[in-house]
């Protein structure tokens, strides 16, 4: 036998032998897993970096969007990245600015060098981010509507004043001249339009006296003021006073000049002098003046801001307002917004029976004496002669407004009084000289069917409750765009929820 021979045997034993194939298993899945994490160490180092670009990035666009940013906006950006201390390079930077808004985009990237995927050929990650800022401030029309009833007491009427006055000037800034406007609208147990609104009404005029218009509850089904309807002027009078005082002083319509809606406004001097001008008084009526607030932003009341606009009553710039509301599809350049306030709930109104109300003399009797005092003082006058109508042409009336509150207006009253005051020619009860009008349900129900119909249309209702009972809790709050618009306040809080709405009718936005 050969020894030095090669066995025949041998390269089958290799073949069977199994024996270190686990140690080439392992080192393959080393190999894999060490890839794999270095994959994913850089893939972490590049995210890493993307989100700090992204980041700085996001940054200096919000402060070149700014509309207060008086620098060239590109400047900023790149001086932005500079002085951050970010690597990266800015790769583009556009910039779209209008009188009333301002878009700045932008893309940075940044390479960032593999530690470990260098063995597979590949030197370097590229972090690319992009990013859209903008501010826009939309033309603004905004109705301020605010409760001045009598049950805004001295400190409660203090704190609105100091509030509005705060939401006027956080508004009417220089930077938004000629873009916003606000319609000012106080209300009680009704809403003076004053005259210069008034002329431009289709009205049914009773007396010169005070400016009020009466409406229809299917008015309050639609944000329009219809100007091609006939309305009837509100009575003037005093039905809720009980007291001593025979004058009137408290009338269902507001009579103050004070009192009167200021459209389309942005003379924030103006609007403030009259806000301090507030004085409580007389009941509250939340539907009257949300419709009036409603029929400000909406395009039908175009025709009487024209007319205002060229009269001069209104600032020029705003004679296209209210503007149309944008049609599907189309972007909303201006924002229609009702900032609702009220410390109370709706409650009872009443008028004079209109059998009572019919003439010059009747007319001017209860704008001289409020109802009560007549009814419990007055009425059952010494005389012996009644006056018909026909006997009247106005002469007395005349007499009575010109010679207002003094002696003279005594003497012409008592002529009113020798031909009215006999009991037989009012009728013999109090029931006999009114009529209810308003009750608080009502009230209600009116001022929800006026809030759905501004809300359809797209305006931004903003309510607050000042100290309000919980029925006009849940009213108010049902009345808002959203709970996030309602505010329940008390106190100077009040001005808080001024201040937050002000801030969030002007608001900052990014895109990406």
């Amino acid at each position: 036998m050969c020894h030095k021979c090669p066995n025949p045997r041998l390269p089958r034993a290799f073949l069977r032998d199994q024996s270190g194939s686990m140690s080439i298993f392992a080192v393959f899945m080393f190999m894999i897993i060490l890839i794999m994490g270095g994959i994913g160490i850089d893939m972490m180092r590049t995210e890493l970096k993307r989100m700090k670009l992204q980041a700085t990035l996001d940054r200096a666009l919000l402060a070149a969007a700014n509309l207060d940013q008086t620098l060239d906006p590109e400047t900023v950006v790149r001086d932005y990245f500079a002085k951050a201390g970010v690597e990266g390079e800015i790769t583009d930077v556009q910039v779209a600015s209008g009188t009333t808004s301002r878009r700045v985009s932008a893309t940075a990237e940044a390479d960032v060098r593999s530690l470990f995927l260098q063995v597979l050929g590949r030197d370097s990650f590229e972090a690319r981010v992009a990013s859209v800022a903008s501010e826009r401030v939309n033309d603004v029309e905004i109705s301020l509507v605010l409760d001045i009833s009598g049950s805004m007491s001295e400190d409660k009427m203090t704190n609105l004043q100091d509030a509005a006055a705060l939401f006027v000037a956080e508004m009417l800034t220089p930077n938004n001249r000629d873009r916003v406007s606000i319609s000012l609208v106080p209300y009680s147990e009704h809403v003076n339009a004053g005259p210069l609104i008034m002329d431009q009404l289709d009205t049914t005029r009773l007396h010169d006296y005070s400016h009020c218009v009466e409406m229809p509850d299917s008015a309050f089904d639609e944000t329009a003021l219809d100007l091609s309807v006939r309305y009837e002027q509100a009575q003037h009078y005093q039905w809720n006073y009980y007291g001593t005082y025979a004058d009137v002083r408290i009338p269902v319509c507001p009579m103050q000049a004070y009192e009167r809606i200021t459209p389309f406004s942005q003379d924030p001097v103006a609007l403030t002098t009259q806000i301090r001008s507030f004085q409580p008084q007389a009941g509250t009526s939340i539907f009257l003046g949300m419709k009036w607030g409603a029929a400000l932003l909406d395009p039908a009341f175009r025709p009487i801001t024209a007319s205002l606009a060229a009269d001069n009553v209104v600032d020029g710039v705003f004679a296209g307002r209210p503007v149309a509301y944008p049609a599907e599809g189309e972007d909303q350049t201006t924002d229609k917004m009702v900032v609702l306030m009220t410390d109370g709930m709706n409650d009872y109104s009443n008028r004079i029976q209109p059998k009572n109300y019919a003439t010059y003399q009747q007319r001017a009797l209860w704008a001289e004496l409020n109802l009560w005092h007549w009814f419990y003082n007055e009425r059952g006058h010494d005389n012996s002669t009644i006056l018909g109508v026909n006997d009247w042409d106005g002469v007395t009336e005349s007499l009575a407004v010109d010679a207002g509150h003094g002696a003279a207006a005594a003497v012409a009253m008592d002529t009113i009084y020798d031909g009215l005051a006999a009991p037989s020619f009012f009728g013999n009860g109090a029931g006999s000289y009114r009529t209810q009008k308003y009750t608080p349900a009502q009230g209600d129900t009116l001022l929800r069917n006026i809030c759905t119909a501004a809300k359809a249309d797209g305006i931004v209702i903003w309510a607050i409750g000042f100290e309000v009972p919980q029925h006009s809790d849940t009213v108010m709050s049902g009345c808002a765009s959203s709970p996030d618009h309602y505010f329940s306040v008390s106190g100077d809080e009040i001005t808080d929820a001024f201040a937050a709405i002000a801030r969030n009718i002007n608001q900052l936005r990014l895109t990406q």
